[in-house]
């Protein structure tokens, strides 16, 4: 999935956490948090829809992703 086949961001992420998942059965929200900066049960929150990405934490995602 790219980030233009859905309307949601946090759809995208959630699809990039879970195919990372199935990969590398280490990748945890915890990994994923630690690498952009962010505590991860804030992060499980943006994964879920309950939180916003906040617009200081967009660069690091966009590097981490890149």
């Amino acid at each position: 999935m790219t980030l233009f086949e859905t309307l949601d961001y946090r759809e995208y992420l959630k699809t990039y956490y879970e195919e990372r998942k199935a990969e590398k059965n280490y990748f945890s929200y915890k990994v994923f948090a630690n690498a952009v900066g962010m505590d991860q049960s804030f992060l499980a929150k943006i994964l879920v829809g309950h939180m916003h990405l906040p617009p200081e934490k967009i660069g690091a995602f966009s590097q981490y992703l890149n």
